[in-house]
């Protein structure tokens, strides 16, 4: 099996934040080098106002080897920052962007390999689930129901090693400005400039704005109600349990699975559509608590169902078929051992998700809930899950 996983240290790269080398985790697939050390190298910054404005200074379309810009550049950031703005909190420097520095895999040497690979792992990273208001006027979206965050991806060069700079806005672009409207008519009394008493003359009555006119300033501009971004999705976030302990080298490591990911995508046609576990829609519009229990659940899901559909793939290699005595009926397929086994790995953690939650190894209970639960609480137990899932896979011994 060309793409066998090594499951302990697959395990460890998912759960413990350790360093890992790639030609470990799988057998034939080449490495990340950056000059000292063969493995993902991926680095991520938090850009300000001066710094986003003065990267993207002077620059077009023609600087980047992809873009999902809505707008042109000078036009968009003119825009964005007139946005963040008004929306600026006191004493807070406002967050523009987010930029992941990713070093290229040795095999995606070309143009057209290095815009597959990094658009697969921008998907990775940076595609949302949106509500239907926000893509009823959109076919595209209408169809396809998620959409990508702006961003630009340039490539630098540092020595002998080349990276994709990855920019990415955490706010999708609506399209459209709404301004602040008066719900009703506005009537003054010509006599004292204020608002008429109960008996006033019809004749004295002005009417200072209509109904559906738009507020305005002291320098005259319209009052904004509603911005052309959306708010502060925080798609690159990170806290620390209760106990105090920091969770950015677990955060980075999520990353480093995006990578892979998107490397796989490159190499390999993926894997065929098989088992599948149903993953809730995490929506712009939730709050970032709930967003982050559902991205957990989520995740390991997607962790669950793609490790059993690659393993099921390899076992159907070995499937056996038997011709059936009557000639106008199809074959029966007889599948492995361990086929069987992984389909009842498979639909015992489906059973879990749809509980909501499962015995650890000691027999305690732990709940995997989308709501009322302590988001590192619920982070932990997914930990486990992942964990034990792994351990039951590792059981299985795999058709040669």
């Amino acid at each position: 099996m060309q793409y066998r996983l090594n499951y302990e240290l697959f395990l460890n790269m998912y759960l413990n934040g350790k360093k890992y080398h790639q030609q470990d985790i799988f057998k034939k697939i080449d490495v990340l080098y950056d000059g000292s050390a063969s493995n993902v190298y991926i680095r991520k910054k938090v850009m300000h106002k001066n710094e986003f404005i003065g990267y993207y200074k002077n620059r077009s379309r023609s600087d980047f080897i992809v873009d999902n810009l809505p707008l042109e550049i000078d036009e968009f950031v003119s825009k964005y920052d007139e946005f963040l703005q008004n929306y600026e909190q006191k004493d807070k420097k406002s967050r523009y962007a987010v930029q992941l520095k990713v070093l290229y895999p040795k095999s995606v040497n070309t143009s057209k390999l290095k815009r597959h690979f990094i658009k697969e792992f921008v998907k990775e990273v940076n595609e949302l689930g949106l509500k239907e208001s926000d893509y009823s006027n959109d076919p595209y979206i209408k169809k396809h129901k998620k959409i990508l965050l702006p961003y630009t991806v340039e490539e630098v060069h540092d020595g002998r090693a080349t990276y994709a700079l990855v920019t990415i806005v955490e706010r999708y672009y609506l399209g459209h400005m709404k301004y602040k409207l008066y719900r009703k008519d506005v009537i003054l009394d010509k006599r004292t400039g204020k608002f008429p008493k109960r008996g006033c003359p019809e004749e004295h009555m002005l009417i200072k704005q209509k109904k559906g006119d738009c507020y305005l300033d002291k320098e005259g501009k319209k009052v904004p109600n509603d911005s052309m971004f959306s708010k502060n999705m925080r798609t690159f976030s990170y806290g620390k349990t209760s106990t105090g302990r920091d969770l950015f080298p677990e955060f980075m490591e999520k990353l480093k699975i995006k990578v892979l990911n998107a490397l796989k995508r490159v190499h390999t046609k993926g894997v065929q559509a098989g088992k599948i576990l149903y993953k809730r829609q995490n929506k712009p519009t939730y709050a970032n608590v709930i967003r982050r229990r559902i991205g957990m659940i989520n995740y390991a899901k997607e962790t669950i169902q793609y490790t059993i559909n690659f393993l099921l793939q390899h076992e159907m290699s070995y499937d056996r078929s038997i011709d059936h005595f009557n000639p106008g009926k199809d074959p029966t397929v007889i599948h492995s051992e361990a086929y069987h086994k992984l389909v009842g790995i498979f639909e015992k953690y489906r059973s879990r998700f749809k509980k909501q939650e499962f015995h650890d190894a000691e027999g305690n209970l732990r709940l995997i809930r989308y709501c009322y639960q302590k988001v590192d609480e619920l982070e932990e137990n997914i930990r486990v899950l992942i964990k034990q899932f792994f351990t039951e896979v590792n059981q299985v011994v795999l058709s040669d």
